[in-house]
């Protein structure tokens, strides 16, 4: 009876292993003996494997280069219109900019254009005459029409009010055209 006690006993011990008492339930994986170490994990060994094939990366690698060309071709086409854009609110911005330095200083200030040379000139009007600001229309850019103004500039008085209206016209490579006017009370407008 004794010996069956005994064996009965250590039946239960094999199904007990110490992994039951150190891991998760959760992990299923199956320990093998390691000689002299304990328990250790088998090595897994499976088909579905944990890299790409060349023909995967090829075919990731072809579709970024698509896309990329793609995207290129669009940026080059709006890139002049971009331009545009950027070199009217430039201006609008220096004729603000004119037009607050007579109000602060109480002298006429003005922006000179040259459509020859494709540059205009932010110009003080004091005791001398005095170029504050000289910048040049950026590449593939150029006026296109200068309207209303005597000898192509726009004065600021001390009071802010434009000495004459007008409006100036600048286009790009894509003959696509965008206007500035400026009206007598001072009041800039981008159209």
């Amino acid at each position: 009876m004794k010996s069956q006690k005994l064996k009965l006993k250590s039946h239960k011990l094999e199904r007990f292993t110490p992994h039951h008492f150190y891991r998760p339930s959760s992990i299923r994986k199956p320990l093998t003996r390691k000689s002299g170490a304990g328990f250790t994990h088998a090595p897994s060994f499976s088909k579905s494997g944990a890299g790409f094939t060349l023909v995967e990366l090829l075919v990731v690698i072809a579709i970024i280069g698509i896309i990329t060309s793609i995207s290129w071709v669009v940026l080059k086409t709006l890139q002049p219109s971009w331009r545009l854009d950027g070199a009217v609110r430039d201006l609008a911005t220096d004729f603000r900019y004119a037009q607050q330095q007579s109000v602060t200083e109480q002298i006429n200030y003005g922006v000179h254009f040259s459509s020859s040379t494709d540059e205009y000139q932010i110009i003080r009007y004091g005791t001398t005459t005095e170029e504050i600001l000289k910048k040049s229309l950026p590449q593939g850019l150029r006026f296109y029409q200068i309207i209303g103004f005597t000898d192509d500039e726009v004065i600021f008085n001390p009071y802010g009010a434009a000495k004459e209206a007008g409006s100036v016209s600048l286009i790009n490579i894509e003959q696509k055209i965008k206007t500035i006017e400026v009206r007598p009370s001072g009041f800039v407008k981008i159209k």
